[in-house]
């Protein structure tokens, strides 16, 4: 499901994502952005790299999934436990 507020922070970053790939490095590509509302404590993952069935694409996806899951497990760590 798609809220508003996520229809409305895309269409504000994704121009800005664009010209960003086209001044980074070529050796470089922003392929997604995750955005957090604010005031309803919510976030969004704006994929810019669309899945396409290619081994690159799965492999990016796979290692931000990790890093994620990796933030995630030491922030729920940090809120139960304690901050390290």
């Amino acid at each position: 499901m798609e809220y508003d507020w996520e229809k409305y922070a895309k269409k504000g970053i994704l121009p800005h994502i664009i010209d960003l790939n086209e001044e980074i490095f070529e050796k470089y590509e922003i392929i997604g952005v995750a955005i957090a509302n604010t005031h309803t404590a919510e976030a969004c993952f704006v994929p810019i790299l669309q899945p396409d069935g290619s081994v690159y694409a799965a492999d990016c996806f796979k290692d931000v999934k990790g890093d994620v899951d990796s933030i995630y497990d030491n922030s729920v760590d940090m809120l139960f436990k304690g901050k390290k």
